[in-house]
């Protein structure tokens, strides 16, 4: 992350936080350590957690976070709405495309839970793209 934070000049929503600099500095490097958020050296036998509303809130902020990325990256011309959609379906196998997923879960809803994130965590990293923000208030969707 700090090679990318520095890459897109400090740009803060890419800056590493500071729970991923201590993990890294611990050495818990994910699997290829065997520690990291999990610790994989322990078969705990457990199934896995139940859907709570803790976990929709995981999701929701991680499925917002990277439609705000991908709105940016139109919006900065790095790539079309369907170019887009299709490296998210055919390359990383997102069952639809980032851009088609915010159409359904509405504009004005990714704009909200953006604003909300940040003021839950003050952080510019939940910075609401510019694009979301306009496309919102003229009512527009990617797909309409």
């Amino acid at each position: 992350m700090n090679v990318v934070w520095i890459e897109i000049y400090f740009d803060p929503r890419y800056k590493l936080s500071p729970l991923q600099a201590a993990l890294v500095k611990s050495g818990w490097l994910g699997k290829k350590s065997g520690k990291g958020f999990y610790d994989y050296s322990v078969d705990s036998g457990k199934q896995p957690a139940t859907i709570t509303d803790e976990y929709d809130f995981i999701f929701d902020r991680i499925i917002t976070m990277l439609i705000n990325e991908a709105a940016d990256a139109v919006y900065l011309g790095i790539a079309t709405i369907k170019d887009i959609d299709l490296a998210m379906t055919l390359g990383v196998g997102y069952p639809k495309g980032l851009l088609k997923w915010a159409d359904e879960i509405g504009i004005q809803k990714c704009v909200d839970h953006m604003d909300q994130l940040h003021d839950i965590y003050k952080e510019d990293r939940y910075r609401c793209s510019i694009l979301l923000r306009k496309m919102a208030s003229l009512e527009q969707t990617f797909y309409g």
